[in-house]
């Protein structure tokens, strides 16, 4: 999907632009609640942040806003669902490159990085190219 990105460049403005502009099949999605289910619990549990929200190291500003409403929300809609978490994809793999993953040996980051994968293959398969 990085090579969709405007310019060479993959960021949050193209994940926005992907889901927006209809270009992945949202309902295609495999296991897209499940997959939300698990960032909720471990990022929003009972709607309030939890330790490891932090940990994803966003900026402050309309980003990390967009993925706490949407984490702490009871029913968000299907395309804030597929945003949120490919929002929260998109940290870990610039924590893992570019933060602090490596300070810590990945320590606990197998449920994180499963549960990354299968949603980025499923995402890749819902994709819908002109």
């Amino acid at each position: 999907m990085e090579s969709m990105g405007r310019e060479g460049t993959f960021n949050i403005s193209c994940i926005r632009h992907l889901v927006d502009n209809g270009h992945v099949g949202i309902e295609s999605v495999h296991n897209l609640r499940g997959r939300f289910q698990y960032f909720q619990a471990r990022y929003y549990p009972d709607g309030q942040p939890s330790a490891h929200f932090p940990m994803l190291r966003f900026q402050p500003g309309p980003d990390a806003d967009f993925v706490a409403h949407t984490l702490a929300a009871p029913l968000p809609s299907d395309a804030d669902t597929l945003k949120a978490s490919l929002i929260i994809v998109y940290r870990y793999r610039n924590n893992l490159f570019h933060g602090n993953k490596w300070l810590y040996d990945l320590h606990d980051q197998h449920d994180n990085f499963h549960h990354a994968t299968a949603l980025l293959m499923d995402t890749y398969d819902a994709l819908v190219l002109p």
